[in-house]
Order: structure tokens, then sequence, then C-alpha cells
């Protein structure tokens, strides 16, 4: 379950960031930029289907309120019980600069 508690935790700094909700592509920017491995944005989605199942994440579908030609965005934030597992994670992560880098073992 490597990459979900890679997601948890990166769902976590983007909070303490305040950035509450995000998307999949904001995950995969903050991976980009963090140096760290990178995830593939298939990945990412796949894994955010599998926390929102397991009851760690919701989401909820949104249009551009401006342009409804636009197609929407699945939206994502932490429940209680991610919240509580990303904390578990997050002990083997740090953000640096705002980024999420993996701590040294």
């Amino acid at each position: 379950m490597r990459n979900e508690e890679r997601i948890l935790s990166a769902a976590l700094a983007l909070s303490h960031d305040g950035t509450n909700e995000f998307h999949g592509y904001r995950l995969v920017k903050a991976f980009e930029e963090s140096g760290t491995a990178k995830l593939a944005m298939s990945t990412v989605y796949r894994c955010l289907s599998r926390l929102e199942s397991r009851g760690m994440l919701a989401g909820e579908w949104r249009m551009d309120p401006d342009d409804p030609t636009v197609r929407p965005v699945r939206f994502f934030h932490l429940t209680p019980e991610g919240s509580k597992m990303a904390e578990e994670a997050a002990e083997q992560y740090e953000v640096v600069k705002g980024l999420l880098k993996l701590r040294p073992a």
C-alpha cells in the first residue's frame, strides 16, 4: 500500500499548507515538485479510487460555474479515518518548503 500511503501523506501535507481539497493532477504536480519518486497520473487516480472506496477520502464532482462546457473535476478531501491513517503514514515523510519528501532511512 506504499502509493496509497504516499497519497495520504501528500493530502495531509497539502492540508497543513491550507489546501483541504485537491484533485489528482494537483497531487501529481506535488510529487513532481518534491523531487521524490514520481507517480503516473493513472496510478494516482487508481489509488484515489481505492482510498475513497475504503473511506479514507471523500470525493465530489464539480463543474466550472462560469463555463459548463469544461469537463467536471473530482475534488477529494481526507475523511477523519483518512486523516488518522495519513498521520501514521506521514511519519515516513516530511514537508520541506511545502513539498513532500521521503524521510531518510
